[in-house]
C-alpha cells in the first residue's frame, strides 16, 4: 500500500483528518489498534465551529442521524 499519510488512531481527530485530507486529494491510511467501536462516547456534545467545518465538508447531516440513531440503542 503506497500512501503519503499514515493516521494513527481512528477517533474523531483522525476520522477527521483522513476526511479533510481525502477533499484536498491526500491519500491517507488510517491504523486503529482496537478491532470494534466503543460503547460509550467521549464527548458530551458537538462544539458549533466542528459542525460549520462538517457542514461545509457535506457530512454534518448524516453524522447527526448517525448519533442520534446510536443513543436509542
Amino acid at each position: 500500500m503506497d500512501v503519503p499519510v499514515a493516521i494513527v488512531g481512528a477517533g474523531p481527530v483522525g476520522l477527521s483528518l483522513a476526511l479533510g485530507l481525502a477533499r484536498h486529494g491526500v491519500r491517507s491510511v488510517v491504523l486503529e489498534r482496537s478491532p470494534t467501536t466503543s460503547a460509550h462516547s467521549k464527548a458530551a456534545g458537538v462544539h458549533v465551529r466542528t459542525r460549520e467545518v462538517l457542514r461545509r465538508w457535506g457530512v454534518e447531516e448524516r453524522l447527526l442521524v448517525s448519533s442520534a440513531r446510536g443513543r436509542r440503542t
